[in-house]
């Protein structure tokens, strides 16, 4: 809404060049923004995954693509405060200074992007759809909320194809998509990192028939203080190579939890559709993993 302001989706010539200044310095700071708020939305998928799935390779596959998103975050985080050399040439290009090849950086940035995304994705199919004593359908609905970062994927895609369109000598105009995508890309990361956690409790409201505003900020409220006070893994043990996962809480918790049908149960893998699941076998064998 600012870049509106400032020439944001006209042509460059249309534009005053004093108001020419102030968008790329409102770019300059939106490029900062973006380049850490992308990875660490990111982290924070990988350490949802790390909390619930207790699985060898998941676990390494969280770990490589975690150190893979920090290596990028420093580099492409050093790289956009410093693409400028003064900060100032970036908009005010009358006085000494030099840039790098903003072009090849963004693209490349661009491109990690995407592979990071895809990544991300596929990390929990495997192991949702080998999960035992849930049905086809369940296994579906996991892999569907898993898989918002599909959309995200293609986002990031059609971002790249236009953030290589940008022209320096028509800034205000040729930037104008590339901004929207990446605007758009960072809305829809937050959704696919919230969904696992939220859907849930949203689907067991809907069965329960008192879906409201008020009922669902009293049973999130109630949520974070079960998670915050009582969640824990009662046990994650290897039997024989297979690997089980226990409930989450403690017992005197669950019995609570009954009483209180409204509350949000963050047992994403044994609370799906039917209440009675008392753990979920994952199949695979410690050798194969």
């Amino acid at each position: 809404m600012t870049g509106l302001r400032y020439g944001l989706g006209k042509h460059a010539d249309a534009v005053a060049p004093e108001k020419i200044i102030q968008y790329l310095k409102v770019l300059y700071g939106f490029e900062v923004v973006w380049t850490f708020t992308v990875p660490v939305i990111k982290l924070s998928l990988l350490l949802l995954y790390y909390r619930i799935f207790p699985v060898r390779r998941v676990l390494i596959a969280t770990y490589a693509v975690g150190f893979f998103v920090v290596t990028w975050l420093l580099w492409a985080g050093i790289s956009t405060i410093a693409q400028c050399i003064p900060v100032e040439y970036f908009w005010n290009r009358t006085i000494a200074g030099h840039c790098i090849n903003n072009d090849a950086f963004y693209i490349a940035a661009g491109a990690v992007n995407v592979f990071t995304d895809f990544a991300i994705i596929m990390i929990p199919i495997p192991i949702i759809w080998n999960l035992q004593k849930i049905t086809t359908g369940q296994k579906m609905g996991f892999v569907a909320i898993f898989s918002l970062g599909g959309l995200v994927c293609i986002v990031s895609i059609v971002r790249l194809v236009y953030i290589g369109r940008i022209s320096a000598d028509d800034i205000t105009w040729t930037d104008a998509w590339g901004g929207m995508w990446s605007s758009l890309e960072v809305s829809l990361d937050v959704m696919a990192a919230c969904l696992p956690v939220i859907a849930p409790g949203f689907l067991k409201m809907a069965r329960q028939g008192s879906v409201s505003w008020s009922h669902l900020r009293t049973s999130l409220l109630r949520s974070n203080n079960n998670i915050t006070e009582n969640a824990s893994f009662q046990e994650a043990k290897y039997n024989g190579g297979d690997i089980s996962i226990e409930r989450m809480v403690n017992t005197e918790q669950s019995n609570k939890v009954e009483d209180r049908p409204s509350s949000i149960d963050l047992q994403i893998l044994s609370r799906i559709g039917d209440e009675n699941y008392e753990d979920i076998e994952l199949g695979g064998r410690a050798g194969e993993a």
